[in-house]
């Protein structure tokens, strides 16, 4: 376990060091974001409750974008240099090399979260209101999110072939159950249009991140129940976890 929190530890000091950047980045995807849909969209016709909406959904979208980024850093390492290897020569149960990536995807998805409340706040101070969150419940839901796309990373790793395929991952399933996540709408009004598109919509891990999000951040009238979204979330990443490793271990020929 002192190998493992060393790494966790390692992992953190490397986040740390390039938190600058990831807050400017971030400040930017989320502050250009909500310029657009809460003052341009608005002179669309938009409701004030889009921007409300979507204000939400973009702290879950700066989590999840991560795994674009450790895709692409996990495949390019499995078939580049192999520095992943090194990790299990450590010591220690070859799942715990995997769970401190998980860590690091937790401790980037709070600081996200965190850095894009702050962004939003400043940009729609009307649509969100600091003293209605519950905090505890905010970095509860941040926490269950991150880990939830860290292992959804590997469960992705897993199954994209090679470097040439990645586009595939990108475009079949990464933009499909983001766009069809709720990233600018709720399940219920999904609903309301079509039970089809409702039922579709359970279909992406999304759906449920943004629902428990909007929750905290919005209040829970008009969204899905946080505790139920949080459990589907929890139990998804542990079936996906088992049915990742078991690839991986394989794919880089350990057992």
């Amino acid at each position: 376990m002192i190998t493992f929190w060393r790494l966790v530890q390692m992992e953190s000091v490397i986040i740390l060091k390039n938190v600058k950047d990831t807050l400017v980045n971030n400040a930017i995807f989320c502050g250009f974001i909500a310029v657009v849909s809460g003052y341009v969209l608005k002179a669309f016709g938009t409701s004030d409750s889009f921007a409300s909406l979507q204000a939400a959904s973009l702290i879950v979208s700066s989590i999840g974008f991560e795994v674009y980024r450790g895709l692409f850093r996990l495949l390019s390492d499995i078939e580049g240099d192999k520095h992943i290897q090194y990790y299990f020569t450590l010591p220690i149960p070859n799942m715990f090399i995997f769970l401190k990536m998980v860590c690091s995807f937790v401790l980037n998805g709070i600081i996200f979260a965190t850095s894009s409340l702050i962004v939003l706040r400043i940009v729609l101070p009307s649509h969100i209101i600091l003293s209605n969150i519950n905090y505890f419940m905010f970095f509860l839901t941040v926490i269950v999110i991150g880990g939830f796309f860290g292992v959804f990373t590997f469960f992705l790793t897993a199954y994209t072939k090679n470097m040439m395929k990645i586009s595939n991952t990108l475009m079949r399933i990464l933009f499909p159950i983001w766009i069809m996540g709720g990233f600018q709408f709720s399940y219920a009004v999904a609903k309301s249009i079509s039970p089809i598109l409702g039922y579709m919509t359970l279909l992406s891990p999304y759906t449920y991140a943004n629902e428990a999000m909007r929750s905290v951040i919005l209040g829970s009238t008009g969204f899905m129940n946080i505790w139920t979204a949080l459990s589907v979330l929890v139990v998804t990443s542990i079936i996906i976890w088992f049915i990742a490793m078991r690839k991986l271990r394989k794919r880089l020929d350990f057992l």
